[in-house]
C-alpha cells in the first residue's frame, strides 16, 4: 500500500470521528465501571466495552472506507454449454389446438446450440 492510499483512507476527517468515538467509549467505560462497582466479573465487562468500542469504530472505517473502492468490470469470459433441461410441466391447454408459436427464448436457444460445441465426455459402456 503506497502512503498516497493511506492518506485517501485515514482521512483527517476519519482520525476526528474515531478520537471522538474513543472518548466517548471510554466515558461509557466509566458509566460501566461505577455501574459494575464490586462486581467479581468487572474485568470481562471492561473486555466487552472495550471490544464494541474497538468495533464501532473498525464499522465506522468501513463505512468511510467503502467509497473509495473502484469496481473495474473485466472482459466477458466463454459461455459454458446448455445444461440438461427440466421435466415438462403439464400442458395448460391454452395452445393444443391452435398453431404452435416459438419463444424467444426457444429461438435464441437453437442458435447457441448451433453456435457452441458440445464438449461433454463420450459415454463408454462396459457391457
Amino acid at each position: 500500500m503506497s502512503s498516497s492510499s493511506l492518506q485517501q483512507i485515514f482521512t483527517p476527517a476519519f482520525i476526528v470521528l474515531s478520537i471522538c468515538i474513543a472518548i466517548a467509549g471510554l466515558t461509557g467505560l466509566q458509566v460501566l465501571d461505577r455501574l459494575f462497582a464490586g462486581s467479581k466479573n468487572i474485568n470481562g465487562v471492561r473486555m466487552f466495552g472495550l471490544t464494541i468500542i474497538i468495533n464501532i469504530i473498525i464499522l465506522v472505517f468501513l463505512i468511510m472506507s467503502f467509497s473509495k473502492v473502484r469496481f473495474a468490470e473485466g472482459e466477458q469470459g466463454p459461455k459454458g454449454n446448455k445444461g440438461e433441461t427440466g421435466f415438462n410441466g403439464k400442458n395448460g391447454g391454452l395452445n393444443a389446438c391452435g398453431l404452435k408459436y416459438e419463444t424467444v427464448g426457444e429461438k435464441k436457444a437453437v442458435e447457441n446450440s448451433k453456435n457452441f460445441l458440445d464438449l461433454k465426455p463420450p459415454l463408454i459402456s462396459m457391457d
